[in-house]
């Protein structure tokens, strides 16, 4: 450390960390700058990429690898770099000489050093070679100065007559330091405050270094020689010294950037290889993230590396625990330690030959092999390839090889400029996005990727033995590779092979359970309505389900998954503040619930800092399981965070009617509780629904349980069977319990009819009267189990007492429209207005439908034979003749939409063509487009031109004659005609014409504060208004110049601006308005 540290008085300190070296007796100094580089601005300075480093080098025979001399510290510190890099350990405080490791911009500075004196930038005032003078003074005076101050026979006033090395060092930082000034003065920065002069160097060669590794070549021993000769004369001229041991020179292969260079291409370091094909399988996450980033740096070697490493990126620590199914790890983890052991050695990349590619495409992952003949044999250059994104997983097999050459062509886009490459693939797909015509969804995108390239596809059929021949033997064929990899297979988000613990995922607890369950929701306006959002959290104490704490909060600026979040963070912070460490976490967000869960990766910033918010609260909980369900479930938070939304304001419900509200919303024991013990603790049995198309009915489940579990499907404590039959209207039938004798029961009279034990009730066993009035009661029960009908009712039978004060105010307000019949069901009463008669309307009576349903009565409506699975608007028209609810047209035109009928036995619809870039106006005037209507017979005036005007809210055209068409003329017409009339528009549309492009136009809109909008070339419909009306102008001066003898300027300018005068048909009866320079407006 001698010279390179000093005492420091400096106000900055940093810590200082103690690392072993490899002999165990020698230390290594590393200091903690993270403070420091997290307040320092980054330095935008290109680095280079080692693949960039490992090529261009296909010519050469002697290579030479050199390494620079001291590293960093052959850079030295001014002043205030000496002080921010100060730090501290047992013998004092010190600061920094030269440039230290660890700094953030400190590869950049020594980087951009090495450049300079490769390429001879810039060079210092005078030259390199004064400069060098220039140091060498000052460290001499530098010297002699640290002499005086340590030497006894020459004290200063200050000092004693003897001096140690540290009094000589304290009294230094007194005294200015002569080399310390010539570093601080602008003469020696060149790159900031300084002025250099114009540099006369040229570059020694034209590659660059990777810091301070620099490998280089020759095609003959005298060339290497010269070239090296070069270099180490600039180095000397530029203060820069190069390491003798480190550096390898002259020789047929070298050692670069841990890869072995030679005229014969480039392998990775076998010692590297070695190491790591000799280790053992890891027994942790971070010890796989170590090995999977060792072959990273090596994976241009490793052929199809991410498609046998797929399975062992998500692993996470819970898989190496006792338990974990590693079975498939360690197969890919054997696989590519063979790889690694026989990694091949790469042809450097020829720019004189053909490139190859072969492609492959799995399930899961891509690979690309990068050929190149040699010797009459295909050899592989490079191996790239990635694991597939979670939206390209459902992909074609055939789109997915277009990624993987989309893939290479990215990595290797500088070497495939201007070339001809030919593709081998196992689909004919990339021929055809080539030549085909009639291109649509994900193939147009890939075909404008594609385009730059010129490639020449050749299909690759299964067992192609002419193929494979072709290869050199360290490249795999792809043939019949999908089969051999299928046990490798990674877990996938749908599969079943994802290995989650469904008591997690979701949490059942049994009747009797005692604990605590936090429900918790979210909502959002979008930014268009004000980006404000709300959250709510209910605690609830099981199993009495007696509210803890319900409390909403209103969200100033928010978005949809952040309230989710934030409702489930507060709930977890009041559950600790009450001392619970037990916690069932409910809620509707998919999101919020695999995230926390880790199922779901959590990609979003602002979602990370909520995520690590709620993981830090959960740490303090012994035990935390979570549950998803869905909306209607979790009512009671949902209730709560829809009232902070519309009222703005937070609050914690104290009421006790409120809370008796929340607990009758509450339905989240429903998907809690298991089903096992439902009959030993005397709670209702559960119950199979048998669904027909028009309507449901519930038997025991008892009943049917010696029958078979055909059909029968478990989904949140349901039992759910399809009906045999389809004209099936059995409603209102319960089986008593196999306990009792099988009798039927009737709802209204009480009427028991006798069944013999070999048969099954069915609908004919009861009248159709009484069939009716059991589907009119469930209806009314239905409805009676929403909040909003409920108090409807109860205020149309005048029970008011049952009602809060709110409750019978908002009731009220839409009382007027609804009536209640005799047997409780809820009318809406409204109007029906025939087409025919708009004027006429008589009072129609529609059932409310209750929420559980809206879905039968969409599928008598649309599904079933009466409803013929019309359309949107007929079906619509079929459901409010006769139904009502909230949201009819919305749930209709959804269930249209996801119809599978529908979608598979219908005509594909009509698809417009793609608009981007339309725009549309709001009022006259808002938007101009302009064109010019060249060319055209010369007038008796010189007017070759005309230019054309058009409002493209009206459609009012304006027309000018024009000799002189320039940027200037073009300008003064506008002003005329349109600005001095109308005033400035707020966008002006035209095409790509240079005079519309023009600085001139481009200024005189901007004079105007006009936003100028020109179309792209290749699109002009985006424009189409205005070239409508250029061509009717071209038809209509074609025309007049035929049948008029004179020529079109000697004519009156009305007669032919009358051809304009056409029907907007956009803007119903109104008419397009043409306007002439003469300044007379045109009759319609």
């Amino acid at each position: 450390m001698a010279g390179l540290i000093a005492f420091s008085n400096s106000p900055w300190a940093s810590p200082i960390v103690i690392v072993l070296k490899k002999n165990g007796v020698d230390i290594r100094l590393c200091i903690d700058y993270k403070m420091v580089n997290a307040i320092t601005v980054l330095m935008e300075y290109v680095m280079p990429l080692v693949d960039d480093l490992l090529t261009e080098l296909e010519s050469y025979l002697w290579f030479c690898s050199l390494d620079a001399a001291s590293g960093f510290w052959a850079v030295m510190m001014t002043q205030r770099a000496r002080e921010i890099s100060a730090f501290v350990c047992a013998l004092g405080h010190f600061e920094w000489l030269w440039m230290p490791f660890g700094l953030k911009n400190a590869p950049m500075i020594y980087q951009r050093i090495i450049d300079n004196a490769l390429w001879g930038y810039m060079q210092p005032r005078g030259g390199w070679a004064s400069y060098a003078e220039k140091v060498r003074r000052a460290e001499a005076a530098s010297a002699t100065q640290r002499g005086r101050l340590s030497d006894p026979n020459h004290p200063t006033p200050d000092s004693v007559n003897s001096a140690t090395k540290f009094e000589a060092d304290h009294r230094a930082l007194a005294e200015s330091d002569p080399l310390q000034d010539l570093v601080n003065s602008p003469e020696s920065d060149l790159f900031a405050n300084g002025e250099p002069d114009e540099s006369t160097l040229t570059p020694v060669f034209d590659r660059r270094s990777f810091v301070d590794d620099i490998c280089f070549g020759g095609t003959t021993f005298e060339d290497c020689l010269a070239t090296l000769s070069r270099l180490l004369a600039r180095f000397a001229e530029c203060r820069i010294s190069i390491s003798f041991t480190k550096s390898i020179f002259v020789q047929p292969a070298v050692d670069f950037l841990s890869h072995e260079v030679s005229q014969h291409g480039i392998r990775a370091n076998p010692a590297k290889l070695t190491a790591i094909a000799e280790l053992p399988f890891p027994t942790s996450k971070k010890g796989m993230q170590g090995f999977l980033g060792a072959l990273n740096y090596y994976s241009r070697f490793i052929q199809n590396m991410a498609v046998y490493g797929a399975v062992l990126y998500p692993l996470k620590d819970a898989d190496f625990a006792d338990g974990g199914d590693l079975a498939a790890a360690k197969l890919a983890f054997a696989e590519l330690k063979t790889k690694v052991a026989n990694a091949p050695i790469l042809r450097h990349f020829d720019s004189a030959k053909e490139v190859h590619i072969m492609l492959f495409a799995n399930a899961w992952a891509l690979s690309s092999t990068l050929l190149q003949p040699h010797d009459g044999l295909l050899h592989p250059v490079r191996f790239c390839g990635r694991v597939l994104k979670e939206n390209e997983v459902n992909y074609h097999p055939a789109e997915k090889e277009v990624l993987a050459l989309l893939h290479i062509l990215k990595v290797g886009h500088t070497l495939f400029a201007g070339k001809t490459l030919h593709v081998y693939t196992r689909f004919s797909t990339l021929e055809w996005v080539f030549i085909s015509k009639s291109l649509y969804g994900r193939a147009v995108s890939l075909a404008v990727l594609l385009s730059p390239y010129h490639l020449k596809v050749k299909r690759i059929r299964e067992l192609d033995a002419d193929f494979a021949q072709l290869l050199q033997a360290t490249a795999t064929p792809h043939i019949g590779l999908d089969e051999s990899l299928s046990h490798l297979a990674p877990p996938s988000k749908n599969s079943a092979t994802v290995r989650l613990d469904p008591e997690l995922l979701y949490a059942h607890v049994p009747h009797d359970f005692v604990g605590h369950v936090l429900s918790f929701d979210g909502s959002a306006k979008t930014e268009k309505n004000g980006g404000y959002g709300s959250c709510s959290r209910i605690l609830w104490s099981l199993p009495s389900w007696d509210i803890v704490i319900a409390a909403r909060a209103h969200l100033p600026s928010t978005t949809v998954n952040i309230a989710e979040y934030t409702g489930m963070n507060d709930g977890v912070m009041a559950a600790l503040e009450r001392g619970l460490t037990d916690l069932i976490i409910v809620g509707d967000s998919r999101l919020a619930i695999q995230q926390s869960m880790e199922v779901m990766a959590c990609k979003k910033e602002a979602l990370q800092l909520e995520l690590a918010r709620h993981k830090k609260l959960t740490d303090q909980l012994s035990s935390v399981r979570y549950l998803h369900v869905l909306r209607h479930y979790n009512a009671a938070a949902d209730s709560l965070a829809t009232e902070a939304l519309e009222s703005k304001m937070g609050r914690v419900v104290l009421s006790s009617d409120r809370k008796t509200e929340l607990k009758e919303l509450n339905r989240v024991s429903e998907i809690l509780y298991t089903n096992t013990d439902s009959a030993d603790s005397g709670e209702p049995r559960a119950e199979m629904t048998v669904m027909t198309r028009r309507q449901t009915r519930r038997i025991h489940f008892e009943d049917e349980a010696n029958k078979g579990s055909a059909g029968i499907s478990h989904n949140t404590g349901l039992y759910y069977k399809e009906a045999n039959s389809l004209n099936s209207r059995a409603v209102g039938l319960q089986f008593e319990s196999p306990r009792a004798p099988k009798r039927v029961r009737r709802v209204e009279d009480q009427a028991e009819v006798e069944v013999s034990e070999g048969r099954i009730p069915d609908a004919t066993d009861i009248g159709p009267a009484v069939v009716q009035a059991e589907r009119r009661r469930r209806i009314s029960k239905a409805q009676d189990e929403e909040r909003r009908w409920a108090d409807l009712k109860a205020l149309q039978r005048g029970e008011l007492d049952s009602l809060t004060h709110r409750r019978a105010q908002n009731a009220s307000k839409i009382a007027d429209s609804f009536v209640l019949s005799e047997d409780g069901l809820l009318y809406y009463q409204g109007q029906r207005r025939c087409r025919a008669e708009p004027d006429s309307a008589d009072i129609s009576l529609r059932l409310v439908v209750p929420t559980t349903m809206v879905d039968e009565v969409l599928l008598s409506c649309h599904n079933s034979i009466e409803g013929g699975h019309q359309g949107i608007v007929r079906t619509f028209h079929r459901v409010k003749a006769e139904f009502y609810w909230v949201g009819l047209y919305a749930d209709v035109s959804k269930h249209v939409q996801t119809c599978e009928d529908c979608r598979t036995s219908k005509s594909k619809p009509q698809l417009r063509g793609y608009s981007p870039g339309n725009v549309t106006s709001e009022y006259p005037f808002q938007m101009v487009s302009m064109d010019f209507v060249i060319p055209l017979p010369v007038t008796r005036r010189g007017n070759t031109a005309l230019l054309l005007f058009q409002d493209h809210f009206t459609g009012f055209v304006i027309a000018k004659a024009m000799s002189e068409t320039g940027a200037l003329e073009m300008a003064k017409a506008f002003e005329e005609c349109v600005f001095r009339r109308f005033g400035a528009p707020s966008l002006i549309r035209h095409d790509r014409d240079p005079r519309f492009m023009s600085e001139v136009f481009q200024a005189f809109a901007e004079l105007m504060q006009s936003r100028s909008r020109a179309t792209l070339s290749y699109r002009p419909r985006a424009n189409g208004q205005q070239e409508r009306s250029v061509k009717t102008m071209i038809q209509t001066v074609r025309a007049m110049s035929k049948t008029h003898s004179r020529p079109i300027g000697t004519t009156s300018p009305r007669k032919w601006c009358m051809q304009l005068t056409t029907r907007e048909t956009r803007l119903g009866e109104k008419h397009r308005f043409t306007w002439c320079t003469a300044g007379m407006p045109s009759r319609p």
